[in-house]
């Protein structure tokens, strides 16, 4: 098993919109045989461009798909691993 990712994989990274189109979307990618982890960052960043520091958007996150081959590694730091495509989001958490 590769311990790193090689210019032959293809890693995407994709937006998971709405439950019914991310259970779609995750048996699919599990058919082309990626695993999926969830990338979660807040939509808030305190560090953003306009040193803007009044965080109106409280503890909402973007629903993003770090997807890699199945051959790679078990486990990815920071990201959980999305084992059952009919999970929430609300249950994941």
């Amino acid at each position: 098993m590769p311990s790193q990712l090689t210019a032959d994989d293809i890693v995407p990274l994709v937006a998971a919109l709405t439950p019914q189109e991310r259970t779609r979307l995750l048996r699919l990618i599990a058919r082309l045989g990626y695993t999926s982890w969830w990338h979660l960052p807040p939509l808030f960043n305190p560090e953003n461009y306009a040193g803007n520091r009044k965080n109106v958007f409280g503890r909402i996150v973007s629903a993003n798909l770090l997807c890699v081959p199945e051959e790679l590694p078990e486990t990815i730091e920071d990201l959980r691993r999305i084992r059952d495509p009919a999970v929430t989001l609300r249950r994941c958490n």
